[in-house]
Parts: structure tokens; C-alpha cells; sequence
């Protein structure tokens, strides 16, 4: 194998190990990420039940 060749293999090597690297990382986080968007959710949904709990509060007239 000649220098040249080698130093070519060489660099397709690394950018095929860095390639594999970024992709398991994606796959490692995926699940936070998931995580997050569900949360975000989660959080507008009950932000609007406790804005209709509380305007609910303001209607009823006031127990004596």
C-alpha cells in the first residue's frame, strides 16, 4: 500500500468513526429530547386547566 493511499484510507477511516460517533450519540440523546417535547406538553395542557381552575375560582360567588 503507498503512502498516499494509505494516508486517503486513513482519513476515510476517521470520518467513518466520527460519523458512527455523532450517530450514537443523536440515538444516546433521542430519549431526553422526547422527554423534553413531552414535558413541554404536559406543561401547556396544565397551564390551561389551572388559567380555567382559577377563572372558575373567580366566578363562584364568594362561600360565607
Amino acid at each position: 500500500m503507498s503512502r498516499p493511499q494509505f494516508a486517503r484510507e486513513e482519513s476515510q477511516r476517521a470520518e467513518l468513526k466520527s460519523q458512527a460517533t455523532s450517530s450514537a450519540q443523536i440515538l444516546k440523546a433521542r430519549p431526553k429530547v422526547e422527554c423534553a417535547a413531552r414535558s413541554a406538553e404536559l406543561r401547556k395542557f396544565l397551564n390551561a386547566l389551572y388559567s380555567q381552575f382559577r377563572e372558575a375560582l373567580r366566578q363562584s360567588p364568594p362561600a360565607n
